[in-house]
């Protein structure tokens, strides 16, 4: 069962992943344990800029 589906779309994991570290980027301990549960890949600080306060604020 899927609860909302409208704004699913493909797109790059990285910036899903940005998004999802963004509120705790500068506590290492919290980005550890985020990253000891995803483990399919992990942003660069320059890929986190980029999403995070380039591509995220344009929309």
């Amino acid at each position: 069962m899927f609860i909302d589906v409208a704004g699913m779309t493909v797109g790059d994991p990285r910036y899903d992943e940005s998004l999802a570290i963004r509120k705790f980027i500068s506590n290492a301990e919290y980005v550890q344990a985020f990253y000891e549960g995803y483990t399919r890949y992990r942003v660069t600080k320059e890929e986190f800029h980029y999403f995070d306060e380039g591509l995220y604020e344009f929309f």
